[in-house]
């Protein structure tokens, strides 16, 4: 591939959503009367999400100096112009979607941010977001992708007919099935999914997997109003705080991420489509060098089914999308893999890049070679889900960074805007412990489970 003279930056975490009466016009019309329903039962949602992307003003002096928050440019959220402005602003060519943007927007239905809801249901709200998101695509000439929701995937017919169409306009890729509990759901390595994965395979839609996934619809609710009861401060950065470390908070890290990795690789799943792909999104990465250890001790020693190493199915099938990276991801990237590392600026959340994205880089990758910087920030996305490079490489050279705008030049980051890159993100985070025991326990348990595959 021939190298932009100019770097190119394409964000593999970056969300959309509107409003209820935004999916009007793109709902099944026999479900049209459930949106009085979502506004009510979101009410709640939609208030402490407009709260959490509020930042006082004494931050937005150090972080917003060109004033893209202030002056509304996380309407990016739903308004294709001005989020294509506000890429340009932070040179990045092309961006990722992913369901859910915060900002008092909601989705239809379908997410762990709704309360509970029928199959039917959730599956006409998925359908209505694809709809929505494939225009705003269609408007964004290539320049945005989104992941698909596969919705309930109760009823496997209906779930392929939802993949072709997602794969015919344009989306190149798919949630992995159990986005939000189901009881009647069964595991992802049950012979259920096959003609998921087979289809997939088939129509080049590469698998995503991303925080906050496969949690119970209504959890968002429960805890905003355990804050609403403590009195929680209606201050943005004081709530997203209160988020990130009280206990059950729907940001807890598990083991969630890890073990859908390794039940498709015990399922065999790679076996039979090796080409299928697997991205994991804003789960951090710094827990898989000791994890793959771990469960490569445990091929190792014979007592798996797997046909090959978890290593190496993670280096031919598994992707990091590192969302607004940590020092501990960037000196572990080498364990992780250079080339299985993709960045995400999570536009337009509040622990998002945005709108620092180049201070953030500059900072994060001060020491890391030319090649490894191209790679994370757009190359390696381009070979995950198979995009043609021509038109994103000419985007860049029009709107991205040059090289020495990044690294090697006599930059200097404010120490005030690292400061609350690590209030806002963690950024300063140290590794992520895994926690052997309880790692060990749940793998053992799905090794058993598939023994018989």
């Amino acid at each position: 591939m021939e190298e932009s003279k100019r770097v190119l930056i394409i964000s593999t975490d970056s969300h959309a959503s509107t409003n209820a009466e935004g999916y009007r016009p793109y709902l099944d019309p026999e479900y049209v009367d459930q949106l009085d329903d979502l506004i009510e039962r979101g009410a709640l949602y939609t208030h402490y999400t407009e709260i959490m992307s509020r930042f006082p003003d004494e931050a937005l002096d150090i972080i917003d100096t060109e004033g893209a928050i202030r002056s509304g440019g996380a309407l990016g959220a739903f308004d294709v112009h001005r989020r294509l402005a506000e890429m340009d602003r932070e040179g990045v060519a092309a961006e990722m979607i992913l369901p859910g943007a915060g900002h008092g927007t909601i989705l239809p239905f379908f997410s762990a941010g709704n309360e509970p809801y029928p199959a039917d249901v959730r599956a006409a709200g998925a359908r209505a977001y694809h709809r929505w998101i494939a225009e705003m695509m269609e408007q964004a000439n290539g320049r945005m992708m989104a992941v698909a929701n596969p919705g309930p995937c109760l009823d496997m017919d209906e779930t392929i007919k939802d993949l072709h169409w997602v794969a015919s306009h344009g989306f190149p890729s798919v949630s992995v099935p159990g986005v939000i509990e189901d009881p009647d759901l069964p595991p992802i390595t049950d012979d259920h999914f096959e003609p998921f994965w087979k289809s997939c395979a088939n129509l080049g839609l590469v698998l995503s997997v991303h925080a906050g996934d496969r949690q119970p619809q209504g959890k968002w609710t429960k805890y905003f109003e355990r804050l609403e009861a403590l009195g929680a401060a209606q201050d943005g950065r004081s709530l997203q705080q209160s988020l990130m470390v009280a206990e059950g908070s729907p940001f807890d890290l598990d083991l969630g991420p890890a073990q859908v990795m390794w039940s498709l690789m015990l399922a065999g799943v790679f076996d039979r489509y090796p080409t299928l792909q697997l991205v994991l999104t804003e789960v951090r990465a710094d827990w898989v060098p000791a994890t793959l250890a771990l469960l490569d001790e445990r091929f190792a020693s014979g007592a798996t089914s797997l046909k090959k190493s978890p290593s190496e199915y993670w280096h031919n099938n598994v992707w990091a999308g590192v969302t607004s990276i940590k020092e501990s991801e960037i000196r572990l990237r080498h364990e992780i893999g250079v080339d299985r590392m993709m960045f995400g600026r999570d536009f337009p959340h509040p622990e998002a890049t945005w709108p620092n994205t180049w201070d953030w880089i500059r900072d994060a990758f001060a020491e890391v070679p030319e090649v490894e910087v191209r790679a994370i920030l757009g190359e390696n996305a381009l070979k995950c889900y198979g995009i043609d490079p021509k038109p994103l490489l000419a985007i860049a050279e029009k709107i991205g960074p040059r090289i020495e705008d990044l690294i090697g030049g006599t930059h200097s980051v404010d120490p005030r805007i690292l400061d609350h890159f690590a209030s806002r993100a963690g950024y300063r985070k140290s590794y992520e412990t895994i926690d052997v025991e309880a790692l060990s326990l749940l793998f053992e348990q799905d090794v058993a489970a598939t023994s018989h595959k």
